[in-house]
């Protein structure tokens, strides 16, 4: 049976979520729960009325508590102080300079990638930083982001030692990545639109670097120095301006995952449809 389908547990229907299906993490982050054993909160948010900061956590369906976050936000805006690390690692992404929040609602609506909660790089001075990956030998990303429609020479996030800026996209619809590497590669032109919801995913090994766009293999690169970077960024980095892009889950396994590269990205795109 295909780790992708629900699983049932003496006559109960248990759904494992996704890192209890493909476990071992190095980094969760979503609008969604991602592990039945996680107790903590999804986001922590600010209130633009007032300042106010407030957890929010998960509903029965194991998606983000939307009555309680618009409930606290009303018809305010709302931007993300803390997006919690569902992993075991602590690695969460905190922004606590108000302007250069990432945002979740924007006058009492939520901010949504086809149809689901998402949080969106909305400022060219968005930014959020997490806890050093440079312990990591090896490492895989799988993120469902959808890209800036609007090109231009903007940082997206930075997960590698290189010091050149990460762009999703450039200029037009070309990708330029180093994560998990010293060395920045691109541009890569995927043909699927990244202005859409999509899994972007990237491996970082041993002279193995590969980038898919979903099911789109855009390089393997046989080539490569593994270096995850001290202080791994979503948004403004390197002085460059951040792209409006919007982000709704994040995972970075500390391994290969050609083995289960293929189950994961059919999970989530059972999950979010987006192809």
């Amino acid at each position: 049976m295909s780790k992708r389908f629900v699983y049932y547990n003496a006559g109960i229907a248990a759904a494992l979520l996704m890192l209890d299906l493909f476990p071992d993490a190095e980094v969760g982050h979503s609008l969604r729960k991602l592990r039945n054993g996680y107790t903590g909160s999804c986001i922590r948010v600010r209130r633009s009325s007032d300042n106010a900061e407030q957890d929010i956590g998960f509903n029965s369906n194991n998606t983000i508590d939307l009555v309680t976050l618009n409930s606290f936000v009303g018809s305010d805006s709302a931007y993300i102080v803390i997006w919690y690390d569902q992993s075991l690692n602590g690695n969460n992404f905190i922004q606590s300079v108000q302007l250069n929040q990432f945002r979740i609602v924007v006058s009492g609506v939520t901010e949504t990638s086809n149809g689901f909660p998402t949080i969106y790089a909305y400022s060219l001075d968005s930014s959020m930083e997490s806890s050093s990956l440079s312990h990591l030998s090896e490492g895989e990303m799988f993120m469902i982001v959808e890209g800036d429609t609007i090109y231009g020479s903007k940082a997206s996030w930075n997960f590698g030692s290189d010091i050149q800026v990460c762009h999703y996209p450039y200029i037009s619809t070309d990708i330029y990545e180093n994560f998990g590497s010293n060395t920045r590669r691109g541009p890569y032109t995927p043909v699927t639109d990244i202005g859409d919801m999509n899994i972007y995913n990237v491996l970082s090994a041993n002279n193995n670097w590969k980038v898919f766009v979903n099911n789109e293999a855009l390089t393997a690169a046989t080539s490569n120095v593994v270096s995850f970077s001290t202080s791994p960024i979503l948004g403004k980095h390197y002085g460059r301006n951040s792209s409006q892009f919007k982000i709704t889950e994040l995972i970075i396994y500390p391994t290969n995952k050609d083995t289960d590269r293929g189950d994961i990205k059919t999970s989530l795109n059972d999950y979010y449809a987006m192809y």
